[in-house]
């Protein structure tokens, strides 16, 4: 068989605790060389353990099944002294706190019955307390004296009895044993008496000067026991049992102090206006020993000392919503006392306008609470929206964005969800405030159980030198802490209409970061905030175009030279191509441009993205052209002309003798780069012009409007026609004076219908068609 670990001296197994039990092998172990006889009529076959005694007590180790322990002090082997032994399976001992106790546990190698069993011993070792005697203070009649403000007694219950006569507590409970203390308490005030530990026992408190005639004061079942003491006076205070078991060792700490303290303000209760700050005043109950100064506190929280009466503070800038506010006194003595806590209710220090806290910086972050706020008289932002309202002031740098953040959490303990609801206005009072941004609510708040924050973002295009008001407010009278952020986005250079940027290059970089929408801007027709910038393009031919832009975004193309005055003319949404196999998010639009004319180009966000993007641009092909240097007329009188285009357009070659009247010479396509034109000279005239444009133009007629149908008191038809693409405005006239906007449109092939609905009754209706700018 394998020895034990611990067979050997040097190898004890050390064990920790006030009880603790342990397997062991003894019948398989040996002896060594020096080690003391543990039992005489058995050889040493002894297993070692080392335990320090965690107080002083009496000590015991029991062993079973055929062995016997041997307790020693000493560090060596040979120099062991010899404690306690037994050839019976347990002994006791007195241990000593602090000391270190060697203990052998020996085999019975040669007890008949060992045979039998396979070794294995289970071995008990712990200390325990010795009883404690009657404590003194068992009877009324000797009851501990305790004439202080603020002392410590320690006692007990063991051997303590019930004394004939003793009254019980008036709350029910089952006391059968106790002991009684007399407090003579030094001034008037609050008395204050705590059992340590709290399950001890229960505690009462009497007045009176026999057993017979006492009157039951306070109650409490462990823990703390208060009342109003009167200078002076003697109450007696009996800790019992409360019916519950008591060990013989166990002791009790109890506390006896008086508060000297109290806050005479603020009032429990009481809610108060932050913007006022938190007066509080401690009133000091008369004692032997007088007051140097007082310390004020909101929980934990030191608010500030005052040195000197009369102790009053004033507590700037209140935390909102519910604080436990108390004081306390510390004498000359260096003895402190702590009062009552009182708790009272504070309004956010900004919970009316004209109290806005001011916020700065490009970004930022602070805390704040709509607990105890209120809604003002005239504050008709909140209507719609809960009863609770903070406000906040900001200040731009320059002309930009400002995006303000919320963040919430559920509100414990009945998981009422507070989802904030924020407002920028701008306006010099409450009752002129301009609102320029609302917060919508979450798209989910959640179901309760553990807290989900919700988060809501306001935002609004801001003005350097201007001042804005935030508002933050529950959507519900439900209120609650909350997280405000803020961020400052410079304004995009090309953000407004009439700040557009010319686009001249095929390709250019752009951002729509810091962007904002303006009154009477065109939306697409998509999911959009309005985070738009804008191009302006003047069409150099006429022909097809083409515009792309890269990722997320919106496109949109007009005519018009005012924001809310604008005719769409092309619109590219949620489009996307395939790049390198990948699917790629972008936009393309396509529309037939008019030479000369000038376009509106709109890159918007879709559901308020914001970022950079890469604007593309494919204008018309190149408008045929003469070579001015290629005129030739050779000497048989032949005349050439050199002409230059897009291959593959068709083109028409006029000419003139006067720059009036052209006629049609050739009607052609380029195969190449150039054309070469030839005449006989029997075609030559004695002064002749030449021209060429794009056959869709020498097709195209000009730009005019003519009615299909006039049924009197009915809608008339106006046809409008011009060259494909063209933009174009309709109005209508009685007068030949006064004209209205009737309709606007885009000519598609060569001719483009529009209805005219409130034609009627009139003896002259006019109609004209102008260029839509």
């Amino acid at each position: 068989m394998i020895k034990p670990f611990n067979d050997d001296f040097a190898n004890s197994q050390t064990l920790t605790g006030a009880t603790v039990q342990v397997v062991t092998y003894p019948l398989f172990s040996t002896g060594e060389a020096g080690e003391p006889q543990h039992l005489p009529a058995f050889q040493n076959r002894s297993v070692w353990y080392s335990w320090t005694a965690p107080f002083s007590g009496i000590g015991s180790v029991d062993s079973l099944y055929y062995s016997s322990p041997a307790v020693y002090v000493g560090d060596r082997l040979d120099q062991l002294v010899r404690i306690a032994g037994s050839t019976n399976n347990q002994i006791e001992f007195t241990a000593q706190s602090g000391v270190t106790y060697r203990i052998a546990i020996n085999a019975h190698d040669q007890d008949p019955w060992s045979q039998y069993y396979s070794g294995y011993t289970l071995v008990n070792l712990g200390v325990r307390k010795p009883p404690l005697p009657t404590p003194d203070n068992d009877d009324f009649a000797k009851a501990t004296l305790f004439t202080g403000y603020d002392g410590t007694l320690t006692s007990h219950l063991a051997s303590a009895s019930l004394e004939p006569g003793e009254p019980w507590p008036t709350i029910p409970s089952v006391v059968a044993r106790s002991v009684w203390f007399r407090w003579r308490t030094p001034f008037s005030g609050l008395a204050l008496v705590d059992l340590s530990p709290s399950t001890a026992g229960v505690l009462v408190a009497y007045r009176g000067n026999a057993l017979t005639n006492l009157t039951q004061l306070a109650f409490a079942s462990g823990g703390r026991l208060q009342f109003l003491a009167e200078a002076g006076t003697d109450y007696s205070i009996i800790v019992g049992d409360g019916g519950w078991p008591v060990s013989s060792g166990d002791e009790f700490d109890l506390r006896l102090y008086q508060v000297r303290p109290r806050l005479a303000l603020p009032v429990g209760g009481d809610v108060l206006r932050g913007r006022d700050g938190v007066h509080l005043l401690a009133e000091i109950a008369d004692a032997p020993t007088a007051v140097n100064s007082v310390e004020f506190f909101n929980g934990n929280v030191s608010l500030g000392s005052v040195i000197g009466g009369p102790f009053e503070f004033l507590w700037a800038n209140p935390t909102a919503g519910p604080v436990e506010l108390w004081a306390r006194a510390v004498d000359d003595t260096g003895h402190g006392s702590d009062s009552p806590r009182v708790t009272v209710y504070v309004r956010p220090v900004n919970d009316d306008f004209v109290d806005r806290r001011e916020i700065s910086g490009e970004q930022g972050q602070t805390g704040g609470s709509t607990e105890y706020a209120t809604v003002e008289t005239n504050e008709g932002i909140a209507q719609g929206a809960g009863t609770n309202s903070v406000w906040f002031q900001w200040t731009p740098p320059r002309d930009g964005k400002l995006v303000v953040q919320a963040n919430a959490a559920y509100a414990w303990p009945n998981f009422a969800p507070f989802v904030p609801r924020i407002t920028i206005a701008e306006g010099p009072t409450l009752s002129a405030l301009n609102v320029l941004a609302i917060s919508g609510p979450p798209d989910a708040v959640g179901s309760p159980g553990p807290p989900q924050n919700v988060t809501v973002v306001a935002e609004c295009r801001v003005t350097q030198q201007h001042t804005y008001a935030i508002c933050v407010q529950g959507w519900t009278n439900i209120s609650g802490p909350f997280e405000l952020n803020w961020k400052f986005i410079p304004r995009a250079p090309n953000d407004d209409f009439a700040r557009r940027i010319s686009l001249i290059a095929p390709i250019t970089m752009g951002s729509n970061v810091g962007a904002t929408g303006e009154a009477g801007e065109p939306l697409p027709p998509t999911n959009s905030l309005a985070k738009s910038v804008w191009w302006t393009w003047t069409a150099p031919d006429t022909g097809d175009a083409r515009l792309k832009v890269s990722g997320g975004f919106a496109l949109a193309v007009f005519v018009g030279t005012a924001v809310d005055d604008l005719l769409r003319v092309a619109t590219g949404v949620n489009g996307s191509e395939y790049i390198a196999g990948i699917p790629t998010p972008n936009n393309t639009v396509r529309f037939q441009a008019i030479r000369g004319v000038d376009y509106q180009i709109a890159v918007t966000d879709v559901g308020g993205y914001e970022g950079d993007f890469t604007l593309s641009l494919d204008s018309p092909q190149a408008t045929p052209r003469i070579d001015p240097a290629s005129p030739t007329v050779l000497p048989t009188g032949e005349f050439f002309l050199r002409l230059s285009g897009a291959t593959g357009r068709p083109f028409v070659l006029q000419s003139s003798s006067n720059l009036v009247t052209w006629s049609d010479v050739l009607i052609d396509t380029f195969q190449g780069a150039t054309f070469l034109y030839s005449e006989s000279p029997s075609l030559l005239r004695p002064q002749s012009f030449y021209r060429v444009v794009p056959l869709v133009d020498a097709l195209s007629p000009p730009l005019s409007a003519s009615l299909l149908n006039v049924v009197p008191g009915a809608t008339t038809t106006v046809r409008v026609v011009g060259p494909p693409g063209q933009p174009f405005r309709l109005q209508a006239s009685e007068d030949l004076k006064q004209w209205e906007d009737l309709a606007g449109g885009i000519v598609v092939g060569f001719a483009a219908d529009a209805l005219d609905p409130t034609s009627g009754g009139e003896s002259f209706r006019f109609y004209r068609v102008l260029p839509w700018r």
